[in-house]
């Protein structure tokens, strides 16, 4: 899997089809192994919906979210780049 590159700033999964069978797209994938095996979790927002990541390779803050909100379960994931005042203020560190 790929880490994240240093010009990227926000990455929004979505889904595909194999088969007549609807699947997450490999940016789906890449967000799940960057959250799960990567980041390091820093905190979660009160509305439970998203979660702050730090990259322990260059220090930036990712908020790990779901933006379609009226989808089911919210819908595919996205991870998006804040600046650390947005970080502390969005997440109160």
């Amino acid at each position: 899997m790929t880490f994240l590159k240093s010009n990227e700033s926000k990455l929004v999964a979505g889904w595909t089809t194999d088969a007549g069978a609807v699947v997450p797209d490999d940016t789906y994938k890449r967000i799940e192994f960057l959250t799960k095996d990567y980041l390091t979790r820093i905190s979660t927002h009160p509305d439970g919906w998203s979660v702050l990541y730090r990259d322990p390779h260059d220090g930036r803050y990712w908020e790990h979210t779901y933006p379609d909100g009226d989808s089911h379960g919210g819908g595919a994931p996205a991870l998006i780049n804040l600046d650390p005042r947005a970080a502390q203020d969005r997440f109160r560190f």
